[in-house]
């Protein structure tokens, strides 16, 4: 917002209408003034992956292949428990590690995901099975891709995913999972 000729507060305003309070409509954002609403209208647009295909499974799982801007898809899954959720979501369109036991990596990696696509996975998931939402909702990034092979938006994302003026998720509620990076769990082992 800075560029705009706007103060800085109004960054923090956008950040919170878009993760905190999910405003999808930036026309929608009445803490902003007319003026400012009608220049972002005309410079941006918030998108999320659409849902494209679900399919569900008797025991209330539900996988969502998702559409992404540039036409490409992953997916993500929706396991619902009796006092939780739990979101798998993925980190790159296909996967660059050939794991013996997951189809993905025979498809090869075509692009990493954004911090922002990662997060959309989850708001998109979230609204999706709101009426149905558990009390508590973990995130594991666990779906297409290995996390320590996109590691700057896979953190930008997670920062989002905890940050209380963000989605205001419990780090304990999101797990990132690894085939075994060892250069990217040191990384993250320093993080703080």
């Amino acid at each position: 917002a800075l560029d705009s000729g706007q103060p800085r507060f109004r960054g923090r305003q956008i950040y919170r209408a878009l993760y905190a309070r999910r405003v999808r409509d930036l026309s929608a954002m009445t803490d902003l003034d007319r003026n400012f609403r009608a220049e972002l209208l005309g410079r941006f647009t918030v998108a999320l992956p659409q849902i494209e295909k679900s399919y569900a499974s008797r025991d209330g799982s539900v996988r969502h292949l998702l559409r992404l801007k540039d036409g490409k898809s992953i997916e993500a899954v929706y396991m619902p428990f009796e006092d939780r959720a739990t979101l798998c979501i993925s980190s790159q369109v296909g996967c660059a590690v050939d794991c013996r036991f997951c189809f993905t990596g025979l498809l090869g990696v075509s692009r990493n995901l954004t911090a922002g696509e990662i997060v959309g996975q989850v708001l998109v998931a979230l609204e999706d099975h709101r009426a149905s939402l558990a009390p508590r909702s973990n995130v594991v990034l666990m779906g297409q891709g290995e996390p320590l092979l996109n590691y700057e938006p896979v953190l930008a994302a997670v920062r989002i995913l905890l940050d209380p003026k963000g989605l205001a998720l419990a780090p304990r509620h999101v797990t990132l999972s690894t085939s075994g990076i060892v250069p990217g769990i040191e990384r993250l082992a320093q993080e703080k």
